[in-house]
């Protein structure tokens, strides 16, 4: 049959069963494809993206948005369009495609809009799934541009690091203060900015906790000002398990207190987020009181949780997954342990997951190989993580290399490899 025969029938299938009430929209597609109408088959298969989102199919919508992009002429709805396809690359798992397309969503917005609080969230959100991936440098890099567009100084070294999250702290105790006698006005410029800063400051911190960390003082510094709930529980979270570590009275009474506050905020708000934040924070208290037990009943719960209610992968789980892992291997449930973390690091593989397939065997991955009395390999994987890491100053890279070989240098009983690794540090 002739080309334009076979054209002209697979247009006249594909014009038939877009009548139906419920087309199967992937035959659709393919029928307009091989029909020629390009502009129908970009329709439908945007349709079909859609629907498989809601199927919670993320592979699939992302071949969807592939083709739908490739062949509509979208205008200005290209922009939302390509957005949608990067949050469904990063559900399936592939955050280093999922990037770039966050970075090809940023230039179309910057060459049609001045809107910088959107620019500035786009950009954060590619370089979380850039430091997700491994791209740790060109990561950073992009941080330093999301800071740059909220006017923002980023460290250069150790020192203004550290100056910056003692300063910003001190400005947040005097925010705190002033509390009483603040007008109420728009706070909208504010909390997209502080939606940002959390996005980029918290990747960051995962891979480089000191930076990561003075970014961090500027979101607080926010987060004082809005006086909003929801954003002040992303770091009440993290601060009472933090008190919960230190063995003193008052430092328990507070995490309590703060844990408690948590638990109002995230009953309040309902949001699945809001619960699995809580949950994290529960779970890391636990841990830090040697509620082992507990506190890895809480992290699975809350990682099932998270998985169905939100499905996209991000900080928090890290937490939970390591809040449960640590868990059950100080608890001596090593066969129990051993299949989790396997599963962790496949589905960190499949997700381009650098952090989890680089930190997760040097922390867990070592303590088995202990539990094994392999001390060889446990060293193996603790010296893994070091590979292409810069070294003018501690990350949680080198943290993870720490703690892995500290454990089989003491297991093994050498004291004087332990002291050179010390002093190194």
């Amino acid at each position: 049959m002739p080309q334009a025969d076979r054209q002209r029938v697979h247009l006249q299938i594909a014009d038939a069963m877009a009548l139906l009430e419920s087309p199967d929209l992937g035959q659709l597609v393919g029928h307009y494809l091989d029909g020629n109408a390009l502009d129908k088959a970009a329709a439908h298969a945007l349709l079909a993206a859609r629907k498989e989102i809601a199927r919670f199919s993320y592979g699939d919508a992302v071949q969807y948005f592939e083709l739908a992009l490739e062949h509509g002429d979208w205008g200005a709805e290209r922009l939302d369009l390509v957005i949608e396809h990067a949050e469904a690359l990063g559900r399936a798992g592939r955050s280093a495609a999922a990037a770039e397309q966050y970075l090809i969503a940023a230039q179309l917005l910057e060459a049609t809009s001045g809107d910088v609080a959107q620019l500035s969230l786009l950009r954060a959100k590619a370089a979380t799934k850039m430091l997700h991936s491994g791209q740790l440098k060109r990561g950073q890099e992009v941080c330093r541009a999301v800071f740059g567009d909220l006017g923002i100084p980023f460290p250069e070294n150790l020192k203004q690091a550290q100056k910056a999250s003692l300063r910003n702290r001190l400005v947040v105790g005097a925010i705190g203060l002033a509390a009483r006698f603040r007008k109420s006005g728009d706070l909208t410029a504010i909390r997209d900015r502080a939606t940002t800063l959390w996005e980029a400051a918290a990747s960051l911190m995962m891979m480089d906790f000191v930076v990561g960390d003075a970014m961090m003082s500027w979101y607080l510094r926010d987060v004082a000002r809005l006086n909003d709930p929801m954003f002040q529980l992303r770091p009440d979270t993290s601060g009472a398990a933090g008190l919960a570590n230190l063995d003193a009275a008052w430092a328990q009474r507070k995490s309590r207190s703060m844990l408690e506050r948590c638990k109002v905020i995230s009953r309040s708000e309902g949001a699945p987020q809001a619960q699995v934040l809580y949950s994290a924070g529960r779970s890391g208290v636990a841990w830090f009181t040697g509620q082992w037990s507990l506190s890895a009943d809480i992290a699975g719960e809350a990682i099932a949780f998270s998985r169905r209610e939100i499905a996209d992968f991000d900080f928090v789980q890290s937490i939970l997954l390591g809040n449960r892992q640590s868990a059950l291997i100080c608890m001596g449930e090593f066969e129990q342990a051993r299949p989790e973390v396997k599963r962790t690091l496949r589905d960190g593989e499949r997700r381009d997951d650098a952090f989890i397939t680089r930190l997760f065997p040097a922390e867990f991955g070592t303590m088995l190989s202990l539990a094994d009395d392999d001390v060889p390999k446990a060293l193996r994987l603790s010296d893994a993580v070091l590979e292409d890491v810069h070294d003018d100053h501690f990350t949680s890279m080198h943290w993870a290399h720490f703690n892995g070989t500290a454990n089989a240098l003491i297991y093994d009983n050498n004291h004087e490899a332990l002291w050179d690794l010390m002093d190194r540090q």
